[in-house]
């Protein structure tokens, strides 16, 4: 069975970006743990996740050019 953490929030400095830095230092030498930037806007996880290895990081945009969310994207990834 696999566990999936979602952290999100749409307002902004409620502790999100910190809360996945906090929970990578817990889990990133577990290589089931995937961590996943769903803001690429920002890059604020991607810039606190450097000390995890590269195939357990990465981003995704889910939002199309007028800000909607596009729910494919988030199947396929």
């Amino acid at each position: 069975m696999k566990n999936l953490h979602f952290i999100v929030q749409a307002k902004g400095g409620v502790g999100k970006s910190i809360l996945m830095y906090l929970f990578a230092l817990k889990h990133y030498q577990d290589s089931k743990c995937l961590f996943i930037d769903v803001d690429a806007s920002t890059q604020t996880s991607t810039r606190q996740l450097k000390f995890v290895q590269q195939d357990q990081s990465d981003v995704a945009s889910f939002p199309d050019e007028k800000g909607l969310l596009i729910r494919d994207n988030l199947v396929a990834l």
